[in-house]
């Protein structure tokens, strides 16, 4: 029997064999199940990694408010620019927070924690 499949905008045309005792074919029925999800402890691990990251982003911003001053002075630049410096790592979490969404759907966790390091 001639089938056709429309999957994410395409269209895709095969030849299939269909059950006759209920009529479905396998391959429609395949594309149409709900994904299977696993919930491991591993997620934990990679919780504890997210936030540690978070945590340390915090802490660099907050670092640099004490001694603001001294830094200024010491590489003669205005107050103004130290705390542009420190400020930076927090707006740079909100843009990158998305691209690292995006990269824990679509590559496996060991590799998007691999690139991490590496960055």
């Amino acid at each position: 029997m001639k089938s056709e499949l429309i999957v994410s905008g395409q269209k895709i045309n095969d030849t299939v064999e269909t059950d006759r005792s209920t009529g479905l074919d396998e391959q429609r029925t395949k594309l149409l199940e709900e994904p299977n999800y696993q919930v491991t402890p591993y997620r934990w691990l990679i919780l504890v990694c997210f936030m540690g990251c978070v945590f340390n982003n915090g802490m660099l911003t907050l670092t640099f408010t004490p001694i603001a001053i001294d830094v200024a002075s010491m590489y003669d630049v205005s107050i103004f620019w130290v705390n542009m410096c420190a400020i930076s790592f927090l707006l740079v979490f909100i843009p990158m927070n998305f691209v690292t969404i995006y990269l824990f759907k679509t590559w496996p966790p060991q590799h998007v924690l691999r690139l991490a390091c590496v960055i």
